[in-house]
């Protein structure tokens, strides 16, 4: 069985069914932030729309990342911005991201099944696991421009507006 092409297959039908890739995107935050009050918490004065952009791009980067295994920039960033020097997203909430990831295509993609389920486990595994791997990576770990730090400056999380680099948006 080909896991990859399931997997392409199902995330185009989520990403183009007639509710817009949004939905999607909206239906697993919807899932994750209620089913873990850390996750909740972590997200509870987040920009939604710009986090589900954001997953989009890392989703993108994660199939790369399955295919290649050469780890793209952005995955790079994105495993130093989670890390416990970053925003400190602990290893064991990336189990409950990929069930409510996982629930979130079972209610949109029309031919979800089990074998779809573990497409999809197959592909993300190893961008999960890279995540979770890089959870201690230290404090010289690159950050983007936004509200967790910037990767121009290094600065940590300044506040709004005061990046020296001015790409804080």
């Amino acid at each position: 069985m080909d896991y990859l092409q399931l997997f392409v297959d199902s995330y185009k039908r989520v990403l183009v069914s007639d509710r817009r890739d949004e939905y999607f995107f909206e239906a697993f935050y919807r899932l994750f932030i209620s089913r873990s009050p850390q996750a909740a918490e972590k997200f509870k004065d987040t920009n939604m729309r710009r986090q589900q952009e954001m997953l989009h791009t890392s989703i993108d980067h994660m199939i790369y990342f399955s295919t290649d295994r050469r780890a793209p920039e952005n995955l790079v960033r994105v495993a130093a911005v989670h890390s416990r020097a970053g925003i400190d997203i602990e290893p064991g909430l990336y189990d409950g991201w990929l069930d409510a990831l996982l629930e979130a295509v079972r209610l949109i993609d029309p031919d979800y099944d089990d074998d779809i389920d573990l497409a999809w486990r197959v592909v993300l595994a190893p961008g999960v696991t890279y995540m979770k791997r890089k959870y201690d990576i230290g404090d010289r770990a690159p950050f983007v421009c936004n509200d967790f730090g910037c990767i121009e400056c290094t600065e940590r999380a300044p506040p709004k507006g005061t990046c020296s680099c001015s790409g804080y948006a």
